[in-house]
């Protein structure tokens, strides 16, 4: 996407130039929500466009920027596709931070088993199955963190199908 090139490259030069300033000699590159997940089926093709934007700016400035793969959890296929390609395409994996959460935010009297089932699915299997991946990829001296909710410690019955899956991490 020429557009997206454009505003990459100068976004690229603005935090060299911060970095620079700051004396930073080597800071991880990511993306913002949204995230993958947001996009629905759609998510694996935008993981894909944020990791191929990421190697093209690591390739240029490899000693300045390393680079944050973001998995498409809604899809434990195509995430687990990604999680290799981006441990090739981007160097090493040498840490795992999964920070995922979806929620229908359906009360108990509302939530259907398809609900209750997809935010297991996101919010719990897949840190546990990624944790596995990871492992097999790892670095030596790698880390991984697994990240909850304050919804899995001040749980309302309000959403429990959240509430539940974030208590589960």
């Amino acid at each position: 996407i020429p557009e997206l090139e454009a505003g990459l490259a100068v976004s690229v030069e603005a935090k060299l130039a911060a970095m620079d300033a700051s004396g930073i000699e080597l800071t991880l590159l990511s993306t913002n929500d949204p995230g993958p997940e947001w996009f629905g089926d759609d998510g694996p093709a935008v993981a894909s466009l944020i990791h191929d934007s990421l190697a093209s700016v690591i390739a240029e400035h490899p000693k300045r920027f390393r680079g944050l793969c973001t998995l498409p959890l809604q899809n434990e296929k195509a995430a687990a596709a990604e999680l290799d390609r981006c441990v090739k395409q981007l160097g090493g994996l040498d840490g795992l931070v999964c920070n995922v959460g979806i929620s229908h935010g359906l009360p108990l009297e509302k939530l259907t088993a398809e609900a209750w089932d997809k935010e297991h699915a996101v919010n719990v299997r897949s840190h546990v199955l990624f944790a596995q991946e990871a492992l097999m990829l790892m670095n030596s001296g790698s880390a991984i963190v697994l990240i909850s909710s304050l919804a899995s410690l001040r749980a309302t019955g309000k959403n429990p199908a959240y509430e539940t899956s974030k208590a589960a991490i």
